[in-house]
């Protein structure tokens, strides 16, 4: 035990320490480059707008009267308009199609081009105009309804205003006077190769296309410049088949849910009043056919006397038999329905309820004589299929169990912590990257923000909560498949299957329901639209479709390759992906460290080269910086923007790998608790706290100094493998009693409920807050006190929203399982 405690402290020192000099270094994850490169773009962008307009011609400063100014643009629109007009009566009207009355307009370019609009478009847009210029109220409020560059662009580095949607949207048609003839209609623009993003309305007879053709028009056949804007018209998005289809579903599972919940309520005592007479009644039939064997059997007298060596011996074995029946009601009424993500789980079959010592009634003995075996009655069978599968979707029963707080036997509660805090973690680094990027209204401020102050390096270093999970899960899956292969549970073809089906079927199900409301419920979501909102929802589909099956079969990191993080359809699965693809090769390496020790090590860490050595590799290849300096060479990925590192499985191992040490080391404890002195239970948590510590903010020091590229690289290499070894620490100490403080708070109950939501939690909180942010109708001012008030608001309600999915569709599903096997009681 003493070279086991050594040979422990020596490897975690030596990743430690090594991880502690290149933390200083600092690093931020992609998704915060990508923030802070957003943040920094609106800047740049002003100047690319000024030379935009001077490359056409353009004035700034009077492009810039026209925007802001109202009175200056009436002006314009007044020396424009009758040439507008004479284009109109020139333009040949022509009808849309065959079987429609509507007409367009056909405008002809000098250069060929040809833009068709609609009939009405143009003549509300010209009433708009003329009514613009004669002060007419609707037309001042829609005016005032758009957006305009700020006078403080230069210095707060924003270029957008949205302008107010719902002045905009409010303007209505008054069926009286016919003004005006139509309804506002909300349509953002943005200028080509820029962040300038400016609100307009317009009516709502001018479809998305009909509003771009006539921006194009008028810049080309008018000012006789190149079109430099682009407009993206928020509209209702229409249902289509899929996203009814996918409601159906949902649906029926609601109903479900509703059935069983009514039953256990309502039913449930009525269905197991049921089964236990039908129990009741098998017993009186058997023991009449009993005792009729008996008398016809010739070996009937020497069975009696076996089976009855006392005066009550029947008795006992009736009320022995009424007992078992009592005690599985109550079983079940305490515990029916689905075990609701309750993690990796070996299910083992429970033995007879008969047990050694207790004499057993004649019909039993003449059963096993005959070499027979008793079968649940046909009837009785069907009463506990049906109460199985309504208790399998009682919101009763599974809400019971997942908010219940209490802690079971042999528990590992200190996982529930760090699951609960890494998923809290995911969610405050994703609540800054959703509403910094592109819709923050202070982005000059929001830099000096991020980038001048330490306290923003646990944002900055984020991504390494994903790497908790993996240790967690690297180490459940190596403790548990060690115990169940060390009991002969896994020592069949037919249990390997079993082992890979419980991963799939507890996860995936769930996980397509997600799919389903982030790619077809999502879109229609809110009242309102924010800027380029209809854009993204067609990309995410876009791509949805493309790309859908890859993840039930859980490679969608690996294909199409080489993948795009931000081209795909649900980004942030990529980690449920590789921990997939982890589980399904981790039998491998732990049944030959079962086998051998020694032969299990080296391939261990013949693994850890692999990886690492591909990641210092790829680091050193693309030249990929740690802070804002430019990168160390001219090297690019095929596409540039392709994701070689970050999210592929041969480069994210390493922690998983550590987790899986780990749970290998406490399996062959087989519970025993390690004895260490007391400076060397410190020295381990001082060593772990200061490699966590370096990992998160050593980010801070590096954003401001040029880095070199072979300290880069290490740091790259070795910072997510030094955190999962400090995570490691906090394991193994708190399992073995040296957890102190840090072992009572992470080992408290309240995260428990939480802990078994977490994986539903990880699946939804995006969609809440894209919900939330892109039915957003203003920008967002970023300071320390909003961004904590947004996060809090997005923990509450993303595990609201995970309650709801697991409920609906994890718990159930999970029931159903039991039912599938015939794990569930039959009398």
């Amino acid at each position: 035990m003493s070279n086991f405690r050594g040979r422990l402290l020596v490897y975690a020192s030596g990743i430690i320490l090594l991880n502690c000099f290149a933390s200083v270094v600092g690093q931020a994850s992609p998704e915060i480059d990508a923030v802070r490169n957003s943040l920094k773009r609106g800047h740049n962008d002003l100047g690319r707008f000024e030379e935009i307009l001077a490359n056409r011609g353009i004035n700034y400063d009077r492009a810039l009267s026209l925007m802001n100014n109202d009175q200056a643009l009436i002006e314009y629109l007044k020396s424009k308009l009758p040439e507008i007009e004479d284009l109109i009566k020139r333009t040949t009207l022509r009808p849309k199609s065959i079987v429609s009355d509507d007409h367009v307009y056909v405008f002809e370019g000098e250069d060929d081009e040809e833009w068709q609009i609609s009939e009405t478009c143009v003549v509300d847009v010209m009433q708009y105009y003329r009514d613009l210029i004669n002060g007419v109220y609707y037309a001042d409020k829609m005016r005032a309804s758009s957006g305009r560059i700020p006078r403080d662009a230069p210095y707060s580095g924003n270029l957008r205003d949205l302008g107010n949607i719902w002045v905009c949207t409010s303007t209505s048609k008054n069926e009286t006077s016919n003004i005006p003839a139509f309804n506002g209609k909300y349509c953002p623009f943005q200028v080509i190769n820029t962040n300038v993003i400016l609100g307009s309305c317009w009516p709502d007879s001018c479809s998305e296309m009909d509003v771009n053709s006539l921006s194009s028009f008028f810049w080309s056949e008018v000012v006789n410049v190149e079109p430099f804007l682009y407009f993206d018209c928020q509209e209702r998005r229409p249902w289509t088949t899929a996203d009814i289809g996918f409601t159906v579903a949902m649906g029926i599972l609601a109903l479900m849910v509703g059935l069983g919940s009514f039953y256990e309520v309502f039913l449930q005592k009525l269905v197991l009043n049921k089964m236990k007479s039908s129990k009741d009644q098998e017993i009186k039939e058997r023991d009449i056919q009993d005792e009729n064997a008996q008398e016809d059997s010739p070996q009937g007298d020497h069975v009696s006397d076996i089976a009855t060596s006392s005066a009550d011996g029947d008795d006992v074995g009736d009320e022995k038999e009424v007992a078992e029946v009592a005690s599985e009601i109550r079983e079940m009424d305490g515990k029916g329905g689905a075990q609701i993500n309750g993690g990796y789980q070996m299910d083992v079959e429970k033995p007879p309820p008969y047990t050694e010592g207790v004499k057993k009634t004649s019909f039993e003995t003449e059963d096993a004589e005959r070499g027979r075996t008793r079968k649940t009655p046909r009837g009785n069978l069907k009463w506990a299929l049906l109460h199985a599968i309504m208790m399998s979707f009682s919101l009763v029963s599974n809400c019971k169990k997942l908010l219940s707080a209490k802690k079971t036997k042999n528990t590992m509660a200190v996982l529930n912590g760090l699951r609960v805090l890494s998923i809290f973690w995911v969610m405050l680094g994703h609540s800054v990257q959703f509403w910094a990027q592109d819709r923050i209204g202070n982005p000059l401020q929001a830099i000096d923000v991020i980038l001048a102050h330490m306290s923003f390096g646990a944002i900055y270093s984020g991504s390494v909560s994903v790497d908790t999970f993996f240790v967690l899960s690297g180490f459940l899956v190596g403790y548990m498949t060690l115990k169940a292969i060390d009991k002969k549970a896994l020592s069949s073809a037919g249990s390997w299957v079993m082992f890979y089906f419980h991963r799939w079927w507890r996860l995936t199900p769930v996980y397509m329901a997600a799919v389903g409301i982030w790619a077809l419920w999502w879109p229609h979501f809110g009242d309102g639209r924010s800027v380029f909102a209809d854009s993204l929802y067609d990309f995410i589909q876009g791509w949805c479709r493309k790309q859908w099956w890859t993840h039930p079969l859980y490679i969608n990191t690996l294909y199409p390759w080489p993948n795009v993080l931000e081209y795909s359809c649900m980004g942030w699965s990529w980690y449920l992906a590789c921990d997939m693809q982890f589980f399904i090769i981790s039998p491998i390496i732990l049944i030959v460290l079962y086998k051998n020790g020694k032969a299990g090590a080296a391939l261990i860490t013949s693994i850890f080269l692999v990886s690492l050595g591909s990641l210092f590799g790829l680091t050193w290849h693309y030249g990929y910086v740690t802070n804002d300096q430019p990168s160390y060479n001219d090297n690019r990925p095929d596409p540039p923007n392709a994701d070689t590192t970050y999210t592929k499985p041969y480069t994210r191992i390493p922690t998983y790998l550590i987790g899986l040490v780990l749970g290998y080391f406490m399996f062959k404890l087989k519970g025993k608790k390690v004895k260490m002195p007391v400076y060397i239970a410190v020295t381990g948590w001082v060593l772990a706290l200061a490699t966590l510590f370096a990992v998160v903010y050593g980010v801070w020091s590096g954003a401001y100094r040029y880095v070199p590229q072979i300290e880069a690289a290490i740091y790259l290499t070795f910072f997510r493998l030094g955190w999962g070894v400090g995570i490691c620490w906090i394991i193994f100490a708190c399992l073995q009693g040296y957890g102190g403080p840090v072992g009572v708070f992470l080992e408290w109950s309240f995260w428990i409920p939480l802990a078994r939501l977490s994986y539903c939690i990880y699946l939804v909180h995006p969609i809440v807050m894209y919900s939330v942010l892109l039915t957003q109708q203003t920008l967002f001012h970023f300071t320390y006190v909003s961004i904590a008030y947004l996060y809090v608001g997005n923990v509450v309600f993303s595990c609201a929203a995970a309650l709801v999915l697991s409920l609906l569709v994890e718990g159930p599903i999970m029931g159903l399982e039991k039912v599938m096997f015939g794990k569930f009681k039959r009398s």
